[in-house]
């Protein structure tokens, strides 16, 4: 066996032999809702392109977003210099199950 194929192996199944792959959870679908909603409100839609690409705030494609993937919660939202404007609701950010960081 090659050094290669053991490494990827020992890193694959870890070294006590149980397989550490694992997916990652999908998005909780609340707070999907909720930042499509704050996305819309703040016009973050048209000018990061949230949504544009995936309805789904944790892939990747929504910029300043941040994830726990494991999870599948929003887990903070840098935007500070976007220039968003809009009325955020209340019902909407208490939504999101996760404790954001906001930043300043």
């Amino acid at each position: 066996m090659s050094i290669s194929l053991i490494l990827f192996l020992v890193t694959l199944l870890g070294v006590d032999g149980v397989c550490r792959l694992s997916a990652a959870a999908p998005t909780d679908a609340t707070d999907v809702a909720a930042m499509q909603a704050i996305a819309k409100s703040t016009g973050a839609d048209r000018s990061l392109g949230w949504g544009v690409k995936s309805a789904d705030p944790c892939d990747g494609t929504w910029s300043g977003v941040h994830c726990d993937k494991d999870l599948g919660h929003v887990t903070a939202i840098s935007a500070s210099r976007a220039g968003l404007k809009g009325t955020l609701s209340g019902t909407d950010l208490v939504n999101l199950r996760s404790r954001c960081k906001r930043s300043r």
